[in-house]
């Protein structure tokens, strides 16, 4: 989602611009299914994000680095040139949701899987201030064992409608949420952003993709409170 963003705002998409598509965007603009090595192909992501971005890096307003994962040596693969649409696609390739993407003799997949918080990307461009959004605090969860949970229909309607993932899925992505938050605390460590902006998001998850507004205005509330807190945020005059 990162380079998603990165780029439309790269390429001269403004804050309303970018509320503007998300509000106007279903996820069945976004799915094309797939069963070989994730759910969806991707493709018709790329074809989406297509229409509104220039094919090239050279093309943007605005440098941009996009981070992708080697998922064959393990390796951080930063791209900065080149075929925009294809390294968008290969940076937004979340394991097991899409298609890991070939590209330039590698097997490029999300860039999260090693460095969810890429400050090291902005300094390699040469940024001297940087804003990091990071919404990978491990959240606190209830696990619920299936005997609790009614019957069999119950519990398979509710999956059906995303409103309940099953035990094992549960766990698998509970562990991922750990790890991440873990490595991303790791990289701030060693690569700290001017302002590190952490998002709280209870409730929240991958496939919230109909709580864009609630989620915007979360995102709203907490930056405008590290940015204040960093003396960034410009103030109100007084008696206004």
């Amino acid at each position: 989602m990162g380079a998603i963003i990165g780029a439309l705002y790269a390429a001269g998409m403004t804050a309303a611009d970018l509320t503007s598509l998300v509000l106007g965007t279903s996820l069945r603009d976004l799915i094309d299914i797939s069963m070989k090595a994730g759910l969806l192909k991707g493709q018709r992501l790329a074809e989406f994000m297509a229409d509104y971005l220039p094919a090239d890096f050279s093309d943007l307003q605005i440098p941009l680095a996009v981070t992708t994962t080697d998922i064959e040596t393990g390796e951080q693969v930063v791209l900065t040139d080149g075929d925009l649409i294809t390294a968008i696609r290969a940076s937004s390739s979340l394991p097991g949701a899409f298609e890991p993407v070939p590209y330039r003799g590698r097997v490029l997949a999300d860039g999260g899987i090693i460095n969810n918080l890429p400050v090291d990307a902005a300094a390699y461009l040469g940024a001297n201030r940087t804003i990091a959004s990071d919404v990978t605090p491990v959240r606190h969860v209830n696990y619920v064992p299936p005997s609790e949970e009614g019957n069999f229909w119950e519990r398979l309607l509710a999956t059906v409608r995303l409103e309940r993932r099953n035990p094992m899925l549960q766990m698998m992505l509970r562990s991922t949420d750990i790890m991440q938050a873990i490595l991303t605390d790791l990289h701030h460590s060693l690569h700290p952003a001017g302002v590190h902006i952490r998002m709280p998001l209870p409730g929240i998850r991958l496939e919230s993709f109909w709580d864009a507004e609630q989620i915007i205005e979360m995102g709203a509330v907490q930056a405008r409170e590290a940015l204040t807190a960093a003396g960034m945020y410009p103030q109100e005059p007084a008696g206004r």
